[in-house]
């Protein structure tokens, strides 16, 4: 399971971009409030949704839906649950996951490239992200991660015609 991201990469344009975006429109104090490196539960950070040509519009929610009284940060896709709320992705530069025996956090990223997971919101601008059992690999660290999705994939998956697992491979030592 997802229990904090990055969204920090001071090489990567798309970033920047959104990052600048906020600080020219938002009172000074309102952007202040935005998280924009290590994401924990509970920050107001961007994500995306799509407008109806298929673009993504940045927007800054909380991390954590509010589901019978508790914040609730990730949601399995197997069960279904996600399909009663909106599609929305976040966008990261790495995640962590904490290995379930020792709690040593470990850092999933890829070289310069970043992360679309799928994850959902309501309209209180709360979201979750969506996770899948992980791959063999993975599982070594922990038995839940969040489904990534390709670039090319972006829209099908605002239209629900998806969701499988892309996990991207990573050497474990």
């Amino acid at each position: 399971m997802c229990g904090r991201y990055l969204f920090s990469n001071t090489e990567n344009t798309f970033i920047n971009n959104i990052k600048k975006y906020y600080q020219n429109q938002l009172p000074f104090e309102v952007f202040q409030q935005i998280h924009f490196d290590e994401i924990r539960p509970t920050d107001k950070t961007v994500v995306f949704l799509n407008d109806e040509n298929n673009k993504l519009i940045p927007q800054v929610m909380s991390w954590g839906l509010t589901i019978n009284k508790k914040r609730v940060i990730n949601l399995r896709n197997e069960n279904g649950i996600a399909r009663h709320y909106k599609p929305c992705l976040v966008i990261a530069s790495g995640y962590y996951e904490w290995d379930q025996d020792t709690k040593q956090r470990y850092l999933f990223s890829t070289s310069n490239h970043l992360i679309i997971m799928a994850a959902c919101y309501n309209n209180k601008n709360e979201f979750a992200i969506i996770t899948e059992e992980a791959n063999p690999t993975l599982s070594k660290i922990h038995n839940r991660v969040p489904l990534t999705i390709k670039k090319d994939e972006i829209t099908s998956y605002f239209q629900g015609e998806i969701i499988h697992s892309n996990q991207f491979s990573i050497k474990i030592d």
